[in-house]
């Protein structure tokens, strides 16, 4: 069934953010989509089948028609909202899926979502000026609905809301929850955002595997994220910072 925008509406309760909606049934990417259409404050362009997402570090999104939750938020920058946004949004996510779901989503550096260790939400946050003006764009998949079958041609261990708790979610239901969500944490201090997202960490104080920048293999256990969103490692008793990289648990 397709993304129904009225139903989104009425869930979202009176506040403004978040009623600026474009429903594109199919589209390629909703972020290449926002870039095209972004003129105000905020702007989310939802589709029910994007047949070219984007992943991290280049990789495919991978989305089934009318079972996943597609879409992206842009963002007018005013120097206060944009900081650390990427972490925001997946602290987002895993709140509003634990919160609607009685799951235990946590987030793997620096902005997978996971569920029993498996993949059920991403984030690409990209940014530009446009006309005299920064603009944050937050493209987020989630697999709401998405069926074991149609997940096991992912690159990577994957599962879906439904999978997990044996029941179908209102995607309508999720996005209104989760905008409510990011609008009520945009302008949090840095502290509480890196101190919430510490505690979501699937991953704290446990051995991993580490690929830097440089794709350079490191072995460590990861200690949690400094104020500027820096992973901590400690190797061999030192910590080591980095802002950039590939994690495996």
């Amino acid at each position: 069934m397709k993304f129904n925008i009225p139903d989104y509406l009425s869930n979202l309760d009176s506040q403004s953010f978040g009623k600026k909606i474009l429903y594109l049934p199919e589209t390629k990417s909703t972020n290449d989509d926002i870039w095209e259409n972004f003129n105000n404050d905020h702007l989310i362009i939802i589709t029910d089948n994007q047949t070219a997402g984007k992943g991290q570090r280049g990789r495919e999104w991978i989305s089934q028609q009318f079972k996943s939750l597609t879409f992206s938020i842009g963002i007018l920058d005013d120097n206060k909202n944009s900081k650390l946004i990427s972490l925001k949004s997946a602290i987002s996510i895993a709140k509003t899926i634990n919160d609607l779901t009685g799951l235990d989503a946590l987030i793997k550096w620096p902005n997978d979502i996971l569920i029993n260790n498996k993949k059920v939400a991403g984030i690409l946050t990209e940014s530009k000026i446009k006309n005299d003006k920064r603009i944050i764009n937050i493209g987020i998949g989630i697999n709401v609905n998405n069926e074991s079958d149609k997940l096991s041609n992912v690159d990577q261990s994957a599962t879906s809301l439904m999978i997990e708790s044996n029941n179908k979610f209102s995607r309508e239901i999720l996005l209104a929850n989760l905008i409510k969500c990011i609008d009520s944490i945009l302008y949090k201090n840095n502290i509480a955002i890196i101190n919430d997202w510490n505690k979501l960490c699937a991953h704290k104080n446990s051995l991993i595997t580490f690929h830097d920048y440089k794709n350079k293999l490191i072995k460590g256990k990861f200690i949690g994220i400094d104020k500027e969103g820096r992973a901590i490692i400690d190797i061999n008793g030192k910590l080591s910072y980095y802002l950039n990289g590939e994690l495996t648990l």
